[in-house]
């Protein structure tokens, strides 16, 4: 009698699901930003550039991929309104954008020191097989700089003014407000 009540319960969390919100979506988005520019910051020689490679950096399409579908299934079970909202409310969005800047910054300079580290190991005579694919192989990290120059969640808010809801300039200018909070003070230049 007891077993078929612990059987629902052990079942409930499963039957629920996990609910995501653009909260929890921008959050995944950084953690794979950031995991994979951390990477390639780990990335010293050949070895660890086929050990990111195959540990981080590949993986990481399918899981950009799989974040995608959880904004997009977001978007479509939320009312249109409600999502706006919710994003544009969302600190972890803002968080987001904040730090899209300083990781396509990053993004460079690590970039270039793996260039450099490439070109000085093959100068030496190494055989850089991994290091060769991160450097010279665009397709490798193709799904990155997507990520880091055209982002999903930022292609969706572009359209929040096409769906021409009365409140949108309201929930816009609370959100430039907000904006305001999250920007850096002073712009931060890691390149130049």
């Amino acid at each position: 009698m007891k077993r078929i009540p612990l059987v629902f319960l052990s079942l409930a969390p499963i039957l629920a699901g996990c609910v995501d919100t653009p909260d929890s979506v921008s959050r995944e988005y950084r953690n794979v930003n950031n995991e994979v520019i951390d990477s390639l910051m780990m990335t010293t020689n050949d070895a660890t550039a086929e050990r990111m490679l195959r540990r981080i950096i590949k993986p990481s399409k399918d899981r950009y991929d799989a974040i995608d579908k959880k904004l997009a299934s977001v978007e479509q079970n939320s009312d249109r309104k409600d999502f706006v909202k919710a994003v544009f409310e969302s600190n972890g969005v803002h968080l987001y954008l904040t730090e899209l800047d300083v990781n396509r910054q990053r993004f460079v300079l690590e970039m270039a020191r793996l260039r450099k580290l490439y070109k000085e190991l093959a100068d030496a005579g190494e055989e850089c097989p991994a290091l060769k694919e991160l450097v010279a192989d665009e397709s490798t990290l193709d799904h990155v700089r997507k990520q880091l120059t055209d982002p999903n969640l930022l292609k969706t808010m572009k359209n929040f003014k096409k769906w021409k809801l009365s409140e949108y300039p309201e929930l816009l200018e609370k959100f430039m407000e907000r904006r305001k909070v999250f920007q850096l003070k002073e712009k931060l230049d890691l390149v130049n």
